[in-house]
């Protein structure tokens, strides 16, 4: 099947590089496997997206992937308080 917009994101990137902050309780990773790599459902607990925007703000992640699902309400800009002061680019999709 062809995969999303946001899944390919995470794919191409790595969900190690990117957080994701949309409120999905699932989602297919692409896990290393003997020298090769195969996709797996990940369940998400509802405190991922708190976990996930950390990350962000920690630079931990350096890449933020949100909708309005899972981040309304939050401010992603670079704080003076948070470790992450790099520019922030966004892309519209």
């Amino acid at each position: 099947p062809v995969q999303s917009a946001l899944d390919q994101i995470i794919h191409h990137f790595g969900s190690d590089t990117v957080a994701e902050v949309t409120g999905r309780s699932r989602r297919i990773v692409r896990r290393a496997r003997g020298g090769g790599h195969v996709l797996a459902v990940e369940n998400r607990p509802p405190s991922a997206n708190l976990a996930e925007t950390q990350s962000f703000m920690d630079d931990d992640k350096p890449i933020l992937v949100f909708s309005d699902a899972g981040g309304t309400g939050r401010s992603y800009h670079a704080d003076l308080a948070a470790r992450n002061q790099r520019l922030r680019v966004h892309y519209l999709l």
